[in-house]
């Protein structure tokens, strides 16, 4: 093929090997990016004549370092093409213009180009998905871009949802025409999510996953416009696309606030873990979601929990339940709970098991013989038997105005008492009436649940104290 430049174009004749003729083929219209031939081309469109002519083939041929040079190229063309340099694009408003900065590793700017209209702005910043391949710039550079890590949006942040998803980029004709329209005064409506089971293709036709299935919640003096865009149901990557933005343009600008709804791992609502863009939403909003197997919500009325217990230390226990329908934790936490001294080991466990039954009926616990075995021999290796475990009385604090004792496991290292008393010299009680309530608190008192062994040593050095310390009461006849 040969061609030479005329003022329609590049008139084409064509011949292969061995001819004697060469066929008109056309012209070419040539597009590039500039006046001149030497330039990358943008865009090649060929006419073809109405009547085929013939003319002798040409005596002239192309020279070596011609057909190297247009090897060479090629060669530079496809090398930049296929290794287009990366770059970061950041947005940045201006006089109700968005300035599109293209940016690369070394932080020097490529290009700067400036766009009123929103979907021209979409379109550009999706340009490696739309046109699956790089973009040539004005300084003759081939760039690419991540549309999901590599877009600084700042301001234009709630942009993000229609660039990166699916379903959003099927929206853009609800969009205001121009981007500065975004930033206008806009009103405030409050919505919701919730997922509709007779929509559901899981429960429907078990289906391998969601689809949709899912509305947006409006209140019941949602404007028209708003309404008509919204009151259906929508797959999830939908409703993350129009909701993730917080921002509507339905006739005019509208501010969505979106409340969170309640999600327990107790029923059915688990179905808000299940899918992918309503988990991605409302993570961004603070709920702590974990991915489940769409189709989990279905079972979860079957649900048991397999207990789990761990002891932090002489005088806690902890405990947590995990569903086996979900692997969700109940009520997402840990439990602790305080031993109680003065016990035995079965009568703690008793204590023990109500507490946890009365947040899990038994029958709900999965490993509820088990968990038996297990709390009691925790117990037993604490020293819980037929009675507590051996304690004694501790003098924490003395003073001329204060005593304050503890109760102290003997066995191990206890700072803090598991139980503590203060006795203050107010002067209203009697030496001996604060001694016998102590003896008496010893024998049938609070102090009465614990196995202490050092009570007659305690009590000389209460008495002590009291004498030094306590004036005797007088009382006028």
């Amino acid at each position: 093929m040969t061609g030479s430049k005329t003022e329609s174009g590049v008139e084409v004749w064509s011949s292969r090997p061995g001819d004697d003729q060469a066929v008109d083929s056309g012209l070419l219209e040539l597009i590039g990016e500039g006046r001149s031939f030497v330039s990358h081309l943008r865009a090649v469109r060929q006419t073809f004549p109405e009547i085929y002519r013939t003319r002798p083939m040409s005596a002239n041929r192309l020279t070596e370092t011609f057909s190297k040079r247009v090897v060479d190229a090629l060669r530079r063309y496809i090398e930049s093409v296929s290794r287009p340099s990366p770059v970061t694009i950041y947005l940045e408003m201006a006089k109700g213009e968005c300035q599109v900065k293209f940016i690369d590793e070394r932080e020097e700017v490529l290009q700067i180009v400036t766009l009123e209209n929103t979907t021209d702005l979409i379109s550009l910043l999706r340009w490696p998905m739309i046109q699956s391949g790089p973009m040539f710039t004005d300084s003759g550079t081939y760039v690419t871009w991540s549309v999901f890590e590599d877009i600084q949006f700042g301001d234009l942040d709630f942009l993000k949802p229609y660039v990166s998803y699916k379903a959003a980029r099927s929206t853009p004709e609800e969009l205001p025409k121009r981007i500065a329209q975004f930033f206008e005064e806009a009103k405030s409506i409050s919505v919701g999510i919730e997922h509709d089971k007779s929509r559901c293709p899981i429960a429907i036709d078990n289906a391998v996953d969601h689809g949709a299935c899912w509305r947006i919640t409006l209140p019941l003096d949602c404007p028209k416009q708003v309404r008509r865009q919204l009151g259906r149901t929508m797959t999830g990557e939908e409703i993350n696309g129009l909701l993730a933005p917080e921002k509507l343009y339905a006739g005019r600008l509208y501010q969505l606030e979106v409340l969170l709804p309640a999600v327990s791992e107790k029923d059915e609502s688990i179905v808000f873990h299940e899918e992918r863009y309503i988990r991605m939403l409302l993570r961004g909003k603070g709920l702590n979601l974990k991915r489940l197997e769409p189709g989990t919500y279905l079972n979860v009325a079957g649900q048991k929990w397999m207990v789990d217990i761990s002891w932090d230390d002489e005088t806690h226990l902890r405990w947590k339940a995990q569903s086996t329908v979900s692997g969700l934790f109940f009520s997402g936490e840990e439990y602790i709970i305080k031993l109680t001294h003065g016990r035995g080991a079965k009568s703690e466990y008793e204590r023990i098991s109500e507490i946890i039954t009365s947040k899990i009926h038994r029958e709900r616990i999965a490993n509820y013989i088990e968990l038996k075995d297990i709390i009691l021999s925790g117990l037993r290796l604490r020293e819980y038997s037929r009675s507590s475990p051996l304690c004694e009385l501790r003098v924490i604090k003395s003073t001329k105005t204060v005593f304050i004792f503890g109760v102290f496991l003997v066995e191990g290292i206890h700072i803090e008492p598991l139980a503590r008393f203060t006795i203050e010299t107010t002067g209203k009680e009697a030496p001996d009436t604060i001694i016998e309530t102590v003896d008496v608190s010893l024998s049938e008192g609070d102090l009465s649940h614990y196995s202490i062994l050092n009570t007659e040593l305690f009590m000389k050095k209460l008495t002590k104290w009291v004498t030094r310390n306590v004036p005797i009461v007088e009382y006028e006849d």
